[in-house]
């Protein structure tokens, strides 16, 4: 088991999280911790898709699951339809 303050990987062993500004440095690093946690992401951007698509296949090959979702979190419409989406993927437990 692998601990980071107090949460362990048992605690994000197959649960969803939606990490917003996944591809800034902050989010890309809680995105990555996550999913060596065990947690499949679901990774959000506004407009840098390339580094999104990175994050996603380093978080699957990690053996994870990934999805990647663009909004602008500005337009309540645009969140409401990445809600909608990520909820597909599975039930969200963590959102950042």
């Amino acid at each position: 088991m692998v601990t980071w303050g107090n949460i362990s990987s048992m605690e994000l062993a197959n649960i969803s999280c939606l990490i917003t500004g996944s591809t800034g440095t902050l989010g890309t690093a809680i995105a990555l911790a996550l999913a060596r946690g065990g947690a499949d992401c679901v990774c959000h951007y506004h407009t840098r898709s390339d580094l999104a698509g990175q994050l996603a296949g380093q978080i699957v090959r990690m053996g994870r699951k990934a999805l990647i979702l663009q909004a602008d979190l500005r337009n309540p419409e645009e969140i409401n339809n990445m809600m909608e989406k990520a909820s597909a993927f599975g039930s969200l437990r963590v959102i950042i």
